[in-house]
């Protein structure tokens, strides 16, 4: 991940993910475009859909890496800034622009929310263990006699 970008505020965060998800859609319409973050320590994961007349089309055309790499650092940023203003750790975030219908500037004309994931998963080990390459060598021969 790039860590050349920072913010200065949730603003500007927000700005980021905000332009990321105006990218996916390319020349497509759409009535809603949705990016789904997973967040883990040191890295974010996501899944962009649109929806148009009801059909959800995953398939990505427009954006580029640096707009995802953009995003996923606002992210991790957002992350931190919660945890460091003395709230709950997030583990993902979804993130929705439709339609506002209103004139202006690109980012005038849709709606944004986004909603917090306070839920860690249930498969994620945050143990700072690791395991050494005897133990993982003595494991293998357990397993293969």
């Amino acid at each position: 991940m790039n860590t050349e970008f920072e913010f200065q505020n949730v603003e500007e965060a927000y700005h980021a993910i905000a332009e990321d998800l105006m990218a996916f859609p390319g020349e497509r319409a759409w009535d809603e475009v949705v990016g789904k973050y997973e967040v883990y320590p040191k890295m974010v994961s996501c899944r962009w859909w649109l929806v148009k007349e009801g059909c959800v089309d995953r398939k990505w055309i427009g954006g580029s890496d640096e707009f995802h790499s953009r995003a996923f650092a606002a992210v991790l940023y957002l992350k931190d800034d919660l945890i460091k203003s003395g709230g709950d750790r997030i583990w993902g975030l979804t993130c929705t622009i439709r339609p506002n219908g209103d004139l202006g500037d690109e980012f005038c004309k849709v709606k944004f929310n986004i909603e917090y994931d306070y839920n860690k998963p249930e498969d994620y080990d945050e143990s700072d263990e690791f395991i050494t390459g005897e133990e993982a060598n003595q494991s293998l021969r357990n397993l293969f006699g």
